[in-house]
C-alpha cells in the first residue's frame, strides 16, 4: 500500500486502519472487538500530528495493567 510522503506506517493496526481488539479467529474469520485505529484515525498510516498526539497519550495517559 502506498503511504503519503511524510507519514510513517502505523503501530496499531495491520495499515489498513482496523483495530482488532479482544477475539479469536475462528474457523478463519475473527471473531471480536473491531473498530477504528485510534493511533492513525483510520487511515492506516500516521502523520506528524498523529505521532505527536500517540506519544503525549503514550507517555502521560497510556496506563500498563499488570
Amino acid at each position: 500500500m502506498d503511504r503519503p510522503e511524510g507519514t510513517v506506517e502505523c503501530d496499531g493496526c495491520r495499515q489498513d486502519g482496523i483495530y482488532y481488539g479482544a477475539g479469536a479467529v475462528v474457523n478463519g474469520k475473527f471473531v471480536g472487538f473491531t473498530g477504528v485505529c485510534y493511533r492513525c484515525q483510520g487511515k492506516g498510516h500516521q502523520t506528524k500530528a498523529d505521532v505527536k498526539r500517540c506519544e503525549f497519550y503514550d507517555n502521560r495517559i497510556r496506563r500498563i495493567h499488570l
